[in-house]
């Protein structure tokens, strides 16, 4: 069972207000409705429009993680151009709705798996219901059986502190779990049982002619962002659902349960901001980005 530090982390049950800056230090540079200078040189976008727009923009690119590029992790949320369209390209068909249904059996006898632990009396529902059951599920669907899933919460932790600030020993525990976490990623490519998404996202990579490591990378983020994000969305839903009575006839009704969770992640996204980088200048709300600087998208509705 993981532990309770574990199982605070990332899970968010408020959405970030528009001013609140993340891991960076306190706002220095406030103007509503135009981009948010922080401490660290970054800037903030957090207007709905403006990060819609930079999203698409190809002068906006993904902020590569130098570490965990050094550590041998260079995954899609790294690239753009070519090969980030290659990649989208070869994993639409192992993400299609037809290829996800082909699972939903192994994903129920995981869900009932878990609610058959359940005894009476007080139950952590982050910790027995929130984690095991993406945890699981990723495990499952990938062909790592044999998965302990606190170790690779832990890691996945400290491989994702490469993302802020961090001294020599953090470091080195990240560079130390990524290699763990790579190692079950060949674990699971080397085994590449039958039906798994591992097998179908390998098999999608060797006919798009993509390298190995990137595969390997690609992967390792469905195994952490997988269960990471889901997560997240289950115990802020569960805490909206449980929050006030009268919502719990909501799980009665599939369709308004449906919209439901789909309102949970427009307010309360399990992942707040990504990084982007402007290769060029960029005016946004009147106010121009230089080329070269790093900038903090606002996806919290």
């Amino acid at each position: 069972m993981a532990s309770k530090k574990a199982m605070s982390w990332r899970c968010n049950p408020q959405p970030v207000p528009a001013n609140t800056a993340p891991p960076g230090g306190e706002v220095v540079h406030v103007d509503v409705g135009a981009p948010t200078l922080l401490p660290d040189g970054r800037w903030r976008i957090s207007v709905a429009a403006d990060v819609d727009r930079l999203l698409r923009d190809d002068r906006c690119v993904p902020a590569a993680n130098a570490t965990l590029v050094e550590f041998g992790v260079d995954w899609m949320l790294h690239h753009h151009g070519d090969l980030h369209a290659a990649e989208r390209r070869a994993f639409r068909g192992p993400f299609s709705p037809r290829a996800v249904e082909r699972h939903r059996g192994r994903v129920t006898a995981v869900v009932d798996s878990v609610l058959d632990r359940f005894t009476e009396g007080p139950t952590d529902l982050l910790a027995e219901y929130a984690f095991p059951i993406p945890m699981d599920v990723v495990a499952a669907l990938l062909g790592l059986d044999a998965l302990d899933p606190s170790a690779v919460h832990e890691r996945w932790d400290d491989m994702m502190s490469t993302y802020g600030d961090h001294d020599a020993d953090a470091r080195a525990a990240a560079e130390a779990s990524t290699k763990k976490l790579l190692s079950l990623i060949e674990t699971a490519i080397e085994g590449n049982p039958d039906g798994s998404l591992t097998a179908d996202m390998v098999q999608a990579g060797e006919d798009a002619r993509l390298p190995r490591e990137v595969v390997a990378a690609d992967l390792l983020l469905v195994l952490g962002a997988g269960f990471d994000t889901t997560m997240a969305l289950i115990a802020n839903t569960l805490a909206e659902l449980l929050g006030r009575d009268d919502r719990l006839a909501i799980v009665a009704d599939t369709r308004a349960l449906e919209r439901f969770v789909e309102e949970v992640l427009r307010t309360q996204p399990s992942v707040q901001w990504v990084g982007r980088v402007a290769a060029e200048d960029i005016v946004i709300g009147g106010t121009t980005i230089p080329a070269g600087a790093r900038l903090v998208l606002s996806i919290a509705d």
